[in-house]
């Protein structure tokens, strides 16, 4: 067991959701994610880090079977978001999920973002969004059922979304973003020096 809280925070940090560069102002500004989604949400401390690693880890892949190198990077972003947000909707709730995606993006600790990284935000809020959507058609699905262990629900959920987005290849699915940014070239988080999450 971790008895000090910030080395405890300043690990999750490295493995959240497997950042492209782990610079330590990104590591850093990651605990602080970290820290302020542990205060307000104690009970995702179960297994919050396995599915932020394992939605990252299969997004990846999905992206990579892809063979689209031209939107990899967006596919497995979209596919991230909607792993994440769905299997934090099933164990946790939809509220519980919204709140943690707001955090995550940047709404709670960074509220002055650059136009730039509010057109990445509002992308990845509208994938939190379907990925939400995803969760409680998961819920249903697996209603009634007795014993559902964490692979089960991850592998239900995953075939969920494949089966709802089967289309993934082709990219990110259209998202109506403030007129102000569509002007705005979408670049990843990783493009742009942000967060990559």
């Amino acid at each position: 067991m971790i008895r000090n809280k910030k080395i405890y925070f300043f690990l999750i940090a490295a493995l959240w959701c497997l950042p492209a560069k782990a610079d330590l102002k990104k590591l850093l500004e990651d605990a602080e994610n970290g820290r302020q989604i542990y205060a307000l949400y104690p009970q995702v401390s179960k297994n919050f880090a396995s599915i932020c690693m394992d939605c990252s880890l299969w997004a990846k892949t999905k992206s990579l079977e892809c063979k689209n190198p031209a939107k990899q990077q967006e596919i497995e972003n979209f596919m991230r978001h909607i792993c994440w947000q769905a299997n934090l909707t099933f164990w946790y709730g939809e509220e519980v999920a919204k709140g943690i995606g707001d955090i995550h993006e940047g709404i709670v600790i960074h509220p002055n973002m650059t136009p730039a990284e509010e057109l990445d935000g509002c992308i990845d809020q509208k994938n939190n969004i379907s990925g939400r959507k995803v969760g409680k058609r998961v819920i249903q699905g697996l209603k009634g059922l007795s014993f559902l262990t964490y692979g089960t629900v991850m592998k239900f959920t995953q075939s969920e979304i494949l089966r709802t987005y089967s289309d993934y290849c082709t990219g990110q699915p259209p998202v109506q973003c403030p007129k102000r940014l569509q002007s705005l070239p979408h670049k990843s988080k990783s493009e742009t020096g942000s967060r990559n999450h």
